[in-house]
């Protein structure tokens, strides 16, 4: 998906940015409900926060990340892997395969650790990870704890900073 991107200089003379909160403030009146000053946007199911402007809406971190950096990247990760929060410190360039590095466990996933599945026919719990767009194998374990600490420790040693550590 293809990012739109409000102009740097169109964001910076509509909002104001509180850092230690990392929520954009109204600025200025451009339309009936905007009241200046006052927080802009809205959280959308997934967490992240719209702000509407002229009839587009926008993503309030990519607006937050270009008005601190004076540019907008192709990607931005949320460090803390928490979309709500829009502290510029939490805001960080990465590439798509950074960002998939930092993502939270599926929500299909059935063994309850990242990384981590079932083999019934050995009756073991095989983890893996992604790297470089391959899967390298973290061997079988028999507990999912165990195989759950490998992936972790590969995670820490292969994604770096990108890592999401055990939750």
């Amino acid at each position: 998906m293809k990012n739109i991107n409000l102009p740097i200089e169109q964001a910076k003379e509509l909002f104001s940015l509180d850092e230690d909160s990392g929520i954009l403030l109204w600025k200025k009146k451009t339309a009936k409900k905007v009241i200046v000053g006052t927080p802009a946007g809205s959280q959308r199911d997934d967490g992240y926060i719209l702000v509407g402007v002229a009839g587009r809406v926008y993503l309030a971190h990519r607006i937050i990340f270009a008005i601190v950096n004076g540019y907008y990247p192709d990607e931005i990760d949320h460090a803390d892997g928490d979309q709500r929060n829009n502290k510029p410190s939490n805001l960080r360039e990465a590439t798509r395969s950074q960002n998939n590095m930092n993502r939270a466990m599926q929500c299909n996933n059935t063994s309850g650790a990242k990384g981590v599945y079932f083999v019934k026919r050995i009756n073991k719990w095989h983890s893996r990870i992604k790297v470089g767009g391959k899967y390298i194998s973290l061997k079988y374990h028999s507990t999912v704890e165990s195989a759950s600490k490998a992936y972790y420790e590969a995670s820490a040693m292969l994604h770096g900073e990108f890592s999401r550590g055990a939750y």
